[in-house]
């Protein structure tokens, strides 16, 4: 009879040690695996359980014997041990060892009768305890190498000991106090099996036992950290075509890296394999095109996708996700220990946005990633922005000084003196940016210089306009749009647009579904003239009114001056003035209206006899502004002969300030406003600013012997408040003004 009075307690403090080198063991063990120790390749993949905090279940014993000698003596066991252990790992210790209360519930009963007939009865009921009398414990290891687990509990339990000398308690060994080492199963995480063997008391009797559990990790306490490489920095950009993958300035992939690590609450890297991870761009846009104006017939494919990484420094492979049909969910399955779980988001669209979702599943369990060092933060957008309802780059709009919770639709840009604010784009728009040929001055050479197909963004500080410029005309127009625009204080992009950005209406921001869009906007075709004159057609208005404008050659104006007898000085001064045409025809491209109307215009002078002037047939007179008089002969006029000169009046073209753009400068006569038959004779020059206000300036002021042309007609002139680039404004009626078509 095995007891705690007789070898038993020798026996289990016996077993006590060796329990504990066995949970050493596998201490030892999964220490060298989580190190990879040279020469070890773990055969299976342990690191399912690696992370569970806990691994509980239930355990049976069953062990039944009877016998009887020659001499009359007797034996009879009954046991059965159900247990419901509860096993936690050891904070910071080895993630292949658990230990914790068996929670038993122990029947023992052992009665014998001697050949005297003396019987003996031993009833244990109650917990299981250690040898020291503490509640017993269970005690679970993996070794990771070997493959296989082994259990251990403490065997010992409270009895009433009842023979013919009374009734005593002790503590005695029940049967059956740990199971052989057992194979980790190849799927799942549940341990369960049977394991049977024969002990024997008194080293005669055999009994039988039965040893039967099921054991499962409880979820492991993890967290799910979502790292992005350049998070805070990172702004989307695009190729030449949708399919392309944007590029850096030096010539990489734009990819956004994120990394999925499964962390323990140490903030540690967790070696849990888990059963699949996947990442998901969600809510992302599918905006037409890869900006607002390229390629004219987009596609609405996904502005950001998924595609692996192929290599990383320092890691010698990487696994791939299965992506879906679309690339925007990446899967990761048969995960090995450690997971490395790498992904690019690829940019297609200078604009493009989507939030990432990223999660863990570990048997039942699922994890919700979070952006590393935001655990509220779930829903990831990308790239960083403000909120999920704005779909700009933080890092754009602090680069160009914009607050970052600036609405996406704001459009309030400001020139001096002037209240229509905005020019028809969007901010969402200026960000998403602009395609123009490349290279070009606004689109340098570079990497990013695709397939001839640049990129530039908006001005969200100034107000934005586009001029197509004839190929005819090249360069010969550039001073006078680079007056215009630094007089204007516009962002006027001309260098490097063409027809093939513009749609069959000349709108630039064609390309829109559901980022913020105001208006079609409108861009400004300027064409070669062949007649010596500029023209706005339909002009003055808005971009959206402005059918083109049409600008000479400068040798055109020379060749017609010449032909109708205008002095080398005159052609001087119309060269010297050449780039305000182009200033100015832009001017009524943006809703400014000249100074005033109704100049006499080009009339013909003539002499009957060398002296006297006629004007159209009707005699006049002409001085100059000191009232000396000007025959036909000091005009260059012979009998016979005519003089083409052109003459304004007060309050017509030439009228108002006298160095705004928008005030003719062709004038060589003004009429006297004592007597209309009197001319004045003089040379007017061009005006290169643009004025605010209607007030006559200069020669036009308060003079001897006249102002020429004095202010400008009421409500004409304040050419600073009139300038209205957005199509989104109504511009106001302008039809005295209106040109409705150009020679």
């Amino acid at each position: 009879m095995r007891d705690a009075s007789k070898s038993g307690g020798a026996v289990r403090n016996g077993w006590a040690f060796v329990r504990v080198q066995r949970i050493a063991l596998g201490v030892l063990v999964a220490s060298v695996a989580a190190t990879g120790a040279a020469g070890q390749t773990p055969a299976c993949d342990a690191s399912r359980w690696a992370g569970s905090p806990t691994i509980s279940g239930n355990l049976t014993i069953n062990a039944h014997a009877s016998a009887s000698g020659s001499d009359g003596s007797s034996l009879t066991l009954n046991e059965t041990v159900s247990t419901g252990p509860v096993m936690s790992a050891p904070p910071g210790g080895t993630p292949y060892g658990w230990s914790g209360p068996m929670n038993a519930n122990v029947s023992y009963t052992l009665v014998t009768t001697d050949s005297l007939g003396q019987t003996t009865t031993i009833d244990g009921a109650g917990d299981a305890l250690s040898g020291l009398g503490t509640p017993g414990q269970m005690y679970l290891s993996i070794d990771p190498i070997g493959c296989t687990y082994t259990l251990a509990w403490d065997g010992f339990v409270n009895a009433q000991v009842t023979n013919s000398s009374g009734t005593t308690s002790q503590t005695v060994n029940f049967v059956g106090t740990s199971a052989d080492a057992q194979p980790l199963p190849a799927t799942g995480t549940t341990l369960s099996g049977t394991y049977s063997y024969t002990d024997s008391i008194l080293g005669t009797v055999p009994i039988p036992v039965t040893i039967t559990w099921t054991l499962s990790p409880g979820a492991p306490n993890l967290d799910l950290a979502v790292k992005i490489t350049n998070y805070t920095t990172w702004v989307p950009s695009a190729g030449a075509t949708e399919k392309d993958t944007g590029l850096t300035k030096t010539g990489q992939k734009n990819y956004l890296l994120v990394q999925a690590v499964l962390e323990n609450p140490d903030g540690s890297t967790s070696l849990v394999a888990p059963d699949s991870v996947v990442f998901e761009l969600v809510s992302g846009s599918s905006e037409p095109g890869v900006s607002m104006n390229w390629p004219k017939a987009g596609t609405n494919d996904p502005d950001l996708t998924f595609e692996a990484v192929q290599s990383l420094p320092g890691y010698v492979s990487l696994p791939a996700p299965t992506l879906s049909q679309n690339n925007t969910v990446a899967t990761f399955s048969n995960i090995q220990s450690p997971p490395l779980l790498f992904v690019n988001v690829a940019p297609h669209d200078w604009g493009g946005w989507a939030t990432l979702n990223v999660r863990a599943t570990i048997g039942t369990q699922q994890i919700t990633g979070h952006l590393d060092g935001d655990k509220t933060m779930t829903d990831i957008l990308l790239p960083k922005r403000s909120s999920a309802s704005a779909h700009i780059a933080a890092a754009w709009l602090s680069a160009m000084g914009i607050s970052a919770t600036a609405d996406d639709a704001a459009d309030a840009e400001t020139t001096p003196s002037n209240s229509n604010d905005g020019d028809g784009l969007t901010l969402y728009e200026e960000y998403r940016g602009f395609a123009v040929q490349c290279p070009s001055p606004e689109a340098p050479a570079g990497p990013q210089c695709a397939g001839g197909v640049g990129h530039i963004y908006g001005n969200p500080n100034k107000k934005d306009l586009f001029v197509v410029v004839d190929p005819q005309l090249g360069s010969e127009v550039t001073p006078g749009i680079l007056n215009f625009k630094a007089k204007t204080k516009l962002q006027v992009h001309y260098a490097g647009l063409t027809t093939d950005q513009i749609n069959s209406s000349n709108v630039i921001n064609f390309n829109h579904n559901e980022g913020a869009h105001l208006v079609d906007q409108h861009a400004v075709q300027m064409k070669l003239n062949g007649k010596p004159m500029g023209c706005t057609l339909n002009g003055p208005g808005t971009p959206m009114d402005v059918k083109e404008i049409r600008i000479p050659h400068l040798s055109t104006l020379v060749s017609a001056a010449q032909a109708i007898g205008r002095t080398p000085a005159q052609i001087a001064i119309y060269t010297q003035g050449y780039p305000q045409m182009a200033s100015h025809e832009l001017g009524h491209a943006v809703d400014i209206s000249h100074h005033g109307s109704g100049d006499p215009g080009a009339v013909t002078w003539s002499s009957p006899d060398g002296t006297l002037v006629t004007e159209n047939g009707n005699s006049v007179l002409v001085l100059t502004e000191h009232s000396d008089l000007l025959d036909a002969a000091a005009l260059g006029i012979k009998p016979g002969q005519t003089k083409s000169v052109y003459v304004g009046k007060t309050g017509g073209q030439h009228s108002g300030d006298t160095k705004c753009m928008m005030r003719y400068g062709s004038s060589m006569a003004y009429i006297a406003t004592a007597d209309t038959s009197i001319r004045y004779y003089a040379q007017e020059n061009f005006g290169f600013d643009l004025t605010n206000t209607s007030a006559g300036t200069n020669t036009n002021a308060a003079r001897s012997p006249q102002p020429r042309y004095g202010d400008s007609a009421s409500g004409w002139g304040d050419c600073q408040a009139q300038l209205c680039v957005s199509d989104k404004v109504h511009a106001p009626p302008r039809e005295k003004d209106l040109t409705t078509s150009c020679p």
